[in-house]
């Protein structure tokens, strides 16, 4: 039933848009101008045209309700009549599918591997860089979101990926005026191709600027022992020139406090800040913080998701004054390919391949069939 565009393979992926409890509240817009076809999911299903611009998705009683009217199974197709489907002020190819999921209403996105790819590069690229930098994105992208299929199929997940940075930043295929042409070379020129180790796809991570960790070194994120591609034992020389590579940022303590209170609101006061643990790779795995009559402890973790300016694991912490200075290194979580380090790469002469082997030691190249 899809008609969202030409479908460049066999293989599809469902990005999941949105999750609600049934218990809640829920009413989702969904637009297409020039109307919809409706159908379960089942492969003899009855397809409606639906007239109208507008679906409103509600749940009321453990039904589905499409603009009032009760439907009575517990997955609904959607695709449109021409063109993209509208939800929360993107455009998507391919169909969604609504379907409540033991306590839950998920509406997700089923669209073409390769259209995929082109979506999540231009949410995740940069601007006018060259093709041979998306050519190893494009590869990285498919090659993680093939390792989620498969791992989805194992546990009877209905979705593959979450459209956010917990999986990848997926905003559909209209979002941003980027160099479009320069993205679909990319994608097509590396048309299923995607990376394996030991014969299995793999979860091919990557982040802004990984500021020369060594991935090896990092503790407590990564199984390295089922994921071996990505413990790197080696910096990477080729970020240091990026202004991500080292940053600073400065609270004041009233500003410090006003933040972690939510977390914690007996945090007042504070009289001094450090550092208490650490890995090897320097990332903080712990911040102690003592106040006018009491220590708290805090996790790096929940610090870099609290400070917003904060673009790293891997930084210091001082107080001078009534303020707190932070120096950090890089931006993302340190681990796989450095998109800045693979855009030197590309200037001083090296190929997507070239950039592939080296974040991702040890795999493969390979082609769906």
């Amino acid at each position: 039933m899809s008609s969202g565009g030409k479908e460049r393979s066999n293989y599809f992926v469902r990005v999941l848009l949105n999750e609600k409890k049934i218990t809640d509240q829920v009413s989702w817009k969904i637009e297409s101008e020039d109307g919809f076809f409706l159908a379960d999911t089942s492969k003899n299903s009855k397809v409606f045209y639906f007239k109208s611009d507008i679906l409103v998705i509600q749940v009321k009683s453990n039904f589905i309700y499409v603009n009032g009217r009760k439907y009575m199974k517990k997955q609904l197709k959607i695709a449109p009549k021409s063109g993209s489907l509208s939800f929360d002020g993107n455009s998507y190819q391919g169909d969604f599918i609504v379907a409540l999921d033991k306590k839950n209403i998920l509406l997700v996105n089923k669209l073409g591997l390769e259209d995929y790819i082109f979506a999540v590069l231009r949410s995740e690229s940069w601007p006018g860089w060259p093709i041979e930098v998306n050519k190893a994105f494009s590869v990285a992208i498919r090659s993680y979101v093939i390792s989620r299929i498969k791992e989805a199929k194992k546990c009877s997940r209905l979705y593959h990926v979450k459209n956010n940075n917990s999986h990848q930043t997926y905003h559909g295929h209209e979002y941003m005026n980027r160099n479009s042409e320069n993205l679909r070379k990319a994608v097509k020129q590396t048309e299923g191709i995607f990376l394996t180790y030991n014969n299995e796809p793999i979860e091919a991570l990557y982040d802004s600027c990984c500021g020369g960790v060594i991935p090896a070194h990092i503790s407590g994120k990564i199984d390295f022992k089922k994921a071996p591609y990505l413990k790197r034992n080696y910096p990477c020389p080729y970020c240091g020139k990026c202004s991500l590579y080292s940053w600073e940022v400065t609270y004041t303590l009233d500003e410090l406090e006003k933040v972690l209170s939510k977390e914690c609101p007996l945090i007042k006061n504070i009289k001094s800040i450090w550092i208490s643990k650490k890995d090897k790779a320097g990332l903080v795995k712990e911040v102690t913080i003592r106040c006018a009559r009491r220590f708290f402890k805090i996790s790096g973790e929940k610090l870099y998701s609290f400070l917003k300016a904060v673009k790293s694991f891997c930084f210091t912490i001082k107080k001078r004054g009534q303020t707190v200075i932070m120096r950090g290194k890089g931006y993302g979580h340190h681990i796989g390919l450095c998109q800045w380090g693979a855009r030197q790469m590309v200037r001083e002469l090296c190929d997507y391949k070239q950039i592939l082997q080296f974040y991702y030691p040890d795999t493969q190249l390979v082609k769906l069939s």
